[in-house]
């Protein structure tokens, strides 16, 4: 979001009155989402130019991660596997099969939640990124050493 120009302030927040009471009590407090929710609501409501969209809590993230399912299940199908185990967001599993020699398919969804491209995006904003020119044929070898996909 900052790489868009929000500002982002970790909650609790001195920022707004629910913060800043939760903070008077409890100086050491790490925050909820229904604290977050509350503070995020109270800058909204109060701003004129603030506009505040739930996220992972509402329909549309549980429809945007049916999708997400429902192509990873394509994708296997495609591949004619099915994933022994499906994660999310770690490779701690693909650790333990080599510690067990055990061989299982496991379903890896990246979905684009910025982990892995947060300072790209910042450092695109902040005009640092530079144009590569790339050897043509040192292109052309890398892609025909890659695995064709099913179909």
């Amino acid at each position: 979001m900052e790489a868009f120009g929000a500002e982002c302030v970790a909650s609790p927040s001195n920022e707004t009155e629910a913060g800043r009471a939760i903070l008077a009590k409890f100086p050491d407090s790490p925050g909820s989402l229904g604290l977050a929710i509350s503070e995020v609501v109270e800058v909204a409501a109060k701003s004129d130019d603030t506009k505040s969209v739930l996220g992972s809590v509402l329909n549309h993230v549980l429809t945007h991660q049916t999708v997400l399912g429902i192509e990873a299940m394509q994708e296997m199908e495609r591949a004619s596997e099915y994933p022994d185990i499906s994660i999310g967001c770690a490779v701690d599993e693909a650790l333990v099969c080599k510690q067990e020699g055990t061989k299982r398919a496991i379903l890896f969804n990246l979905s684009g939640h910025g982990h892995f491209d947060v300072q790209a995006y910042i450092d695109f904003k902040a005009g640092k990124l530079a144009d590569q020119n790339y050897d043509e044929g040192g292109l052309r070898m890398a892609l025909a050493g890659l695995p064709s996909g099913a179909g």
